[in-house]
């Protein structure tokens, strides 16, 4: 009766959104958009999303059969909820396969939302056992892509400007050792989830190129072989991987959206591996990493020998490294300076992790080693002398998730070698089909050390703060959600530029509507405060900082081949230094358009903006090359444009050109240092070419 019910809603829901799914895509990328603005708001290094888009990219091409899902993907791509994974697993356990993806509305926790979200990248087929393959089948089915990107910079930067070799000798720091310009190639097989692997060797702009220390070419190199379902190895990868357990509290590396306004729930959903193909230098491991499939036990054990880049004091006799100043984590080597940290020291991490699943619970176990070549002295100071100094340092953490009925129990508690304690524990209820909350509490002590870490938090590296976040979703009609988070914070000990115990918090509400297929927008309110160092004649006091974001976004697709994108942000901050809120504001028309009979197709975006100063600046993520993201921060009194076109050569080809310019009304040169230029503009230009077959 379920079955015959689920047709009839099928061919009745059919023609309503089948003109849609153009508008599904926007959907996709609105959270993208979000999350990335969010991040570069806060400084947070996770912001990077081409390993995401990668696979989402992959997903367009090769849609994922919903009747034999790979859960990992469900889970860390298309983000469905530990929840939403246990009915659909249920329903396609109890009812068989499923014969429509609007079948998925008859799934508790599934709603139009979800189902326009993940509607691009999945397809319904028989469900169908796949068979042994041979070496020559995997190879066969497989798809190889070859990506080559350029960008630069026009305006003469300082670091290139002319200089003679008296005053290089004088300042050897003061001109960047390359070129201007920024190179990558890239290169990936995968053949579905049995095999994958490639490299990446990228260049940045002013890194030196087949010269210097760079003789042999890039700056960066990096490669990767990734296995799956290899008799017992469930994954086994060589080479460059990340690992993500539990809450990140012991170990997290890569892409998270969770706690973000359009991600209601705090949990992190740990994937275990992944293959790294990014050009980013800092944020993956290198060596080998497996996970064997013992029936209910998971076994994942991991190695990695990696270089580093640091500031180093070594003996003048023997030139012999005696300790560690710093980490070095920027990825630049530009200058003498900076060539002088690269691969300055290599690290060892061993570990790894156990996890148990049941049909409602799931229990992990996770524990790593680290060791440095020489140990890690920072210069102490009020603030960072409970960080980690010394030469090796181990983690240790435990994971739980428990779903029972409608709410989900999560979370990790996770111990330093100093013996300091990290937990973060939380609660999903999905009180009704509309309406859905979170409840997370955290507490970080002021001396756990990770230096792999990434859980939810306002500090990065997971310690001194104890929080508390709430948050809710809840489905208003057909077409409207409302969505609210807030997080509290505190933190017990000093601060950088915080010289006493502070505090604060965010909120950030949003309305999202849709009333007509081919129009969608949001409305959104973010506040933040927090505490900061007010400088008087003696001594440091704390003042507080306010910044309040006003935005309406809004989404338009007029024809099939035409989009438009409007949007308005008023931004409100008071800085310690004042007592007034000063003012800034954006307003930016995006226009794209495609001709598929090329096929051709166009972004065009024309942004004005008008702050007070750096505190009121905003953010906006722009249309990029494929693989690429750009959210660049405006301040100042100006105006940003840009041009991005892409167009398909033959089958098998496809090309990216984008132009961005700055301009700034208020100032005759723009940026600092060698970045410095003497012209009121920023231009800069990128080129991509990907050929696939």
């Amino acid at each position: 009766m379920k079955k015959c019910l689920c047709i009839i809603l099928c061919f009745a829901s059919l023609w309503t959104y089948a003109q849609t799914d153009s508008v599904f895509l926007d959907k996709t990328n609105l959270d993208i958009e979000q999350f990335l603005e969010n991040a570069a708001e806060n400084e947070d290094e996770q912001g990077d999303i081409s390993e995401i888009t990668e696979e989402l990219q992959y997903l367009l091409e090769n849609k994922m059969n919903l009747n034999n899902p790979d859960y990992r993907i469900l889970t860390d791509v298309l983000r469905l909820s530990r929840y939403q994974i246990y009915n659909l697993r249920t329903y396609l356990e109890t009812y068989g396969r499923l014969y429509s993806i609007y079948e998925l509305l008859l799934i508790d926790g599934f709603d139009t939302t979800t189902l326009q979200r993940i509607n691009p990248y999945i397809t319904i087929e028989n469900q169908q056992k796949e068979k042994k393959l041979s070496v020559k089948d995997i190879f066969k089915r497989g798809h190889q892509t070859v990506l080559m990107k350029y960008g630069q910079i026009i305006e003469k930067q300082q670091g290139y400007l002319p200089i003679s070799e008296e005053d290089r000798a004088k300042s050897p720091n003061s001109r960047y050792l390359g070129s201007p310009q920024a190179l990558m190639l890239k290169y990936k097989f995968k053949s579905s989830n049995r095999l994958q692997f490639g490299f990446t060797m990228e260049k940045d702009a002013g890194e030196p190129f087949f010269r210097g220390k760079n003789k042999y070419g890039f700056d960066f190199y990096s490669a990767h072989l990734k296995i799956s379902d290899l008799s017992v190895f469930k994954t086994l990868v060589f080479g460059d991987y990340q690992l993500n357990f539990g809450q990140g509290l012991c170990i997290n590396m890569g892409f998270s959206m969770s706690n973000s306004v359009s991600s209601i729930s705090a949990d992190r959903q740990g994937y275990g591996i992944k293959a790294y193909s990014s050009a980013n230098e800092n944020n993956y491991l290198r060596g080998i990493a497996t996970t064997i499939d013992c029936k209910y036990i998971d076994l994942t054990v991991f190695y990695s020998y990696k270089n580093l880049d640091a500031t180093y004091v070594e003996d003048t006799a023997s030139q012999d490294i005696l300790f560690v100043e710093n980490l070095y984590n920027t990825g630049y080597h530009r200058t003498i300076n900076e060539m002088s940290k690269k691969n300055a020291i290599h690290q060892h991490l061993v570990g790894g992790h156990i996890d148990y699943r049941l049909r409602i619970a799931q229990l992990g176990l996770t524990a790593c080693y680290t060791r440095f070549q020489s140990p890690l002295d920072r210069t102490l100071k009020p603030y960072n002398q409970f960080s980690f100094n010394g030469i090796d340092n181990v983690n240790v953490a435990a994971d739980y998730n428990v779903l029972v009925k409608k709410v989900n129990f999560y979370g990790e508690i996770a111990m330093s070698k100093n013996l300091a304690v990290a937990t973060i524990n939380s609660v999903d209820f999905q009180i009704h089909p509309r309406f859905t909350m979170t409840i997370s509490h955290r507490y970080y002590g002021r001396n756990y050390q990770s230096l792999y870490s990434g859980a939810f938090g306002e500090n990065a590296d997971n310690s001194n703060e104890h929080g508390l976040y709430i948050g809710y979703q809840c489905i208003i009609g057909k077409n409207w959600q409302w969505n609210t988070c807030f997080n509290y914070f505190h933190f017990p000990w000093l601060k950088y530029n915080i010289d006493a115990p502070s505090s604060g918090f965010g909120l950030q509400t949003q309305l999202t509507f849709s009333p007509l297929y081919n129009f969608n927008g949001y409305l959104q309110v973010k506040i933040k405060n927090k505490d900061a160092n007010v400088s008087t004649t003696y001594y440091n006091e704390i003042g507080l900082t306010q910044r309040q974001s006003y935005r309406l976004h809004l989404n338009w697709s007029p024809m099939q081949n035409l989009s438009m994108k409007t949007r308005l942000e008023v931004v409100n901050a008071l800085s310690v230094e004042t007592t007034k809120y000063r003012q800034g504001y954006l307003l930016y028309q995006d226009i794209k358009y495609s001709i598929k009979k090329i096929p051709l197709s166009f972004a065009f975006r024309y942004a004005f903006f008008d702050t007070y100063s750096y505190n009121e600046r905003v953010y906006a993520m722009e249309d990029d090359v494929l693989f690429a993201y750009s959210v660049p921060s405006l301040y100042g009194k100006g105006c940003r444009v840009y041009l991005l076109t892409n167009v398909e050569i033959g089958k098998y080809v496809n090309l990216w050109f984008k132009i961005a310019q700055t301009y700034f009304r208020n100032k005759s040169e723009n940026g600092s240092g060698l970045s410095k230029i003497d012209r009121p503009t920023k231009t800069d230009v990128k080129v991509q070419l990907q050929v696939k077959w």
